[in-house]
């Protein structure tokens, strides 16, 4: 007669947790953003669809993506626009919002242009009111490290594909400067001459 034992199992129950879940453990915090409290500046005939996550000092979107292998923060507007056109924007590649909406990612509201597209819209829609008489720019200013040939150089060499990092060190200046000069939020009264489209028109000039 075969004897079937029975054995007794070596690991014994797993008791559950007695103390309590923290609140901050059972809680998320979630972002909203409501439409009627970010009104668009210039109206347009669709709504704008407001981002409800990250945004940066100015009000624009931003997220956490894999680049490259590399996880890195992006802007949602330009993401959005890059996932339309199945490609990566260039670096002399700015988004335009049609409703001058920062947070609002709506593909119908975005479109590319370059820096001397933006600041004429800017310009266009009366936005960009002259500085007060006893503020100081460009080389006037006391503080002032670069000369206005250097910063047409900067914006240059820019469009041209060089990074930001390459060009602050060719200028001895940080990163961040140099980000300013080429969005126009530093020595923004010195125009913006766009390299690419002129060079476009004197080859579509020798052509003819």
């Amino acid at each position: 007669m075969v004897v079937i034992r029975r054995l007794a199992p070596s690991v014994g129950r797993i008791a559950l947790p007695t103390k309590p879940i923290p609140d901050h453990y059972s809680k998320v915090m979630v972002v909203l953003r409501r439409r009627r409290d970010f009104p668009a500046p210039t109206p347009q005939p669709t709504p704008c669809v407001i981002w409800q996550g990250a945004v940066d000092r100015d009000g624009y979107g931003r997220m956490k993506r894999m680049v490259k292998r590399e996880r890195k923060t992006v802007y949602v507007h330009r993401w959005v626009m890059e996932q339309v056109l199945g490609r990566s924007l260039n670096q002399w590649e700015v988004i335009l919002h049609a409703c001058d909406n920062p947070p609002c990612f709506r593909v119908d509201h975005l479109s590319i242009g370059s820096i001397a597209d933006n600041n004429a819209d800017m310009r266009s829609k009366g936005r960009d009111s002259p500085p007060p008489a006893t503020r100081f720019e460009g080389e006037c200013h006391p503080m002032a490290k670069l000369s206005e040939a250097q910063v047409r150089k900067i914006r240059g060499h820019y469009q041209s594909g060089l990074s930001s990092k390459t060009i602050a060190e060719m200028f001895n200046v940080s990163r961040s400067t140099i980000q300013r000069i080429v969005s126009g939020v530093r020595w923004g009264h010195i125009p913006t001459r766009d390299l690419i489209a002129e060079a476009r028109e004197r080859n579509k000039n020798d052509r003819t």
